[in-house]
């Protein structure tokens, strides 16, 4: 199904969004290094822009000074390399209970010792969780304990995708040099083996597959992960009834979604 960049196929989902912040719903953002904490800080804007009800930043200890204890920003244990540490785990298990969606967003930082904990969280909380940029690249190389898991939505790349699919028990091929239509039609038989939903970019076109349905929409953005997640995780918080009607209008542009306001 082809929605247009300026037209939403299931207009239904932006009429029906929240009028008030009582009833817009509680994020949770996740990430960021003593290094780099961008991907967090851009969810964060992105998820106030477009309408989320009460949003919390979680970021390792050694941020702290870097960022300041803003009303929004939370902070749980890290390690020396300045990520979250296994110690984390309580914090990041009690913040999501309080939230209603759980975004991880990246600058996680490639350690091994946080991998560890993301696995473990995602073990433990059952509820909705979006990931993107690094934290999905913690899972490549293993992916089907990600895969098989309820309630989650993968913000991948096309280069991420690729590697996901390969390193399954069951593995698959997608290449650069195939048609959208093919790509659609594989993407819709992959994502039904599978629990885990998945946005993509391929060919200046936005994917999302889910439990064998597809729907794309043109885009010119070439950086778009973390602004993408931000949006799903939004309107997927908002509306968890309709999980692929939701993400496929969160594929909009931001002055579509908040002209319809």
């Amino acid at each position: 199904m082809k929605q247009q960049r300026d037209t939403p196929l299931f207009p239904d989902i932006l009429w029906n969004r929240p009028l008030n912040k009582n009833g817009a719903g509680k994020l949770l953002i996740v990430g960021g290094n003593k290094h780099r904490f961008f991907a967090p800080a851009q969810a964060q804007f992105t998820a106030e822009k477009i309408g989320a009800g009460i949003v919390k930043t979680v970021l390792p200890e050694a941020t702290r000074k870097l960022v300041g204890a803003g009303d929004s920003n939370e902070f749980a244990s890290s390690n020396p390399s300045g990520s979250f540490s296994k110690d984390a785990l309580h914090e990041l298990l009690s913040l999501a209970n309080w939230s209603d969606t759980v975004l991880l967003a990246g600058d996680a930082g490639h350690n091994s010792e946080t991998s560890m904990l993301i696995e473990e969280f995602l073990q433990k909380y059952v509820d909705k969780v979006v990931m993107t940029q690094d934290f999905v690249d913690m899972f490549v190389g293993s992916p089907d304990t990600l895969l098989s898991r309820d309630n989650t939505l993968l913000v991948v790349s096309f280069s991420q995708l690729q590697k996901i699919a390969k390193h399954m028990s069951e593995p698959r091929a997608f290449v650069y040099s195939m048609s959208l239509q093919s790509l659609l039609e594989e993407l819709g038989d992959f994502s039904r083996t599978c629990n885990a939903a998945f946005i993509t970019f391929h060919q200046q076109n936005l994917i999302v597959a889910a439990q064998g349905k597809t729907s794309y929409m043109k885009s010119l953005k070439e950086v778009w992960r973390i602004e993408q997640a931000a949006k799903s995780a939004v309107f997927w918080m908002q509306q968890p009834e309709t999980f692929f009607e939701t993400v496929t209008t969160s594929l909009l542009d931001e002055s579509v979604i908040l002209g319809a306001e």
